[in-house]
């Protein structure tokens, strides 16, 4: 049986919102990642993302994937 009603915009605005706010909450609940961005550990150190490619080089940092998709531990 299907139920059909009426809500006024301005109710249905506030329900958007509303679901929103929970959903934003949520995500704040996600667990982080063990892995980051080569872009994403620079900008958190406060370094170039070259210096982070170099640390992967020399064996300072450990990395996976390749390309656009590398990333490395937190």
């Amino acid at each position: 049986m299907t139920r059909l009603f009426a809500i006024d915009e301005g109710a249905f605005e506030a329900m958007i919102e509303r679901m929103d706010r929970i959903e934003r909450r949520l995500e704040a609940l996600k667990p982080e990642s063990e892995w980051v961005s080569i872009l994403e550990y620079a900008e958190a150190k406060g370094v170039m993302p070259r210096t982070v490619r170099n640390w992967i080089a020399q064996g300072r940092l450990e990395a996976r994937g390749s390309g656009m998709a590398r990333e490395v531990r937190r």
